[in-house]
């Protein structure tokens, strides 16, 4: 995927919807909770409630929507550390920038970052190393890097990445 601000694309929960304008960012919303979130890196996005298409928020860099499931209020706020501090893992806070990294640190990382299912033969990618700075890069083009610097290749199945690839100790 390449950023195209003129071709916008959307993310659909079952209480949001986001129009994504060329930006990175992060969409968490669960049933079982009361309040959904879309948090914004880079870019801009447009964030609507599902329950009323009429009510939306439009974010950039750093700032985040909050939905009040229960009242369908949608509230719009600054990222400071302290507000996403606890997801540790979260794309808004994760620095992708490797030097020499075991590509299965890289692919777990990528795994718990973006909340996907990558699965992976550790001995098969054994010694396989990867170097490159990756913040601001899709993830499908984060997957397509990562497995063409180490001659592997990757296959998506539902909600899960399968990568293949062979040792690269000599």
């Amino acid at each position: 995927m390449v950023r195209d601000t003129t071709r916008p694309f959307f993310v659909y929960t079952s209480v949001l919807s986001t129009r994504v304008l060329g930006t990175s960012f992060q969409v968490q919303a669960t049933q079982n909770q009361n309040l959904a979130y879309v948090k914004v890196k880079t870019g801009k996005v447009t964030v609507t409630s599902m329950k009323d298409p009429g009510q939306y928020l439009v974010l950039e860099k750093n700032e985040q929507v909050k939905l009040d499931i229960q009242t369908n209020q949608l509230t719009k706020q600054i990222l400071t550390s302290n507000l996403h501090r606890h997801h540790s893992t979260s794309i808004l806070n994760d620095n992708q920038n490797f030097e020499f990294t075991p590509v299965t640190e890289v692919l777990n990382r990528l795994q718990h970052t973006y909340h996907t299912k990558i699965e992976f033969n550790e001995h098969n990618l054994q010694g396989c190393t990867f170097t490159g700075d990756l913040n601001g890069i899709p993830f499908a083009e984060k997957i397509r890097l990562i497995c063409s610097a180490v001659e592997a290749s990757y296959e998506k199945q539902g909600d899960t990445i399968y990568v293949t690839g062979h040792s690269c100790n000599p």
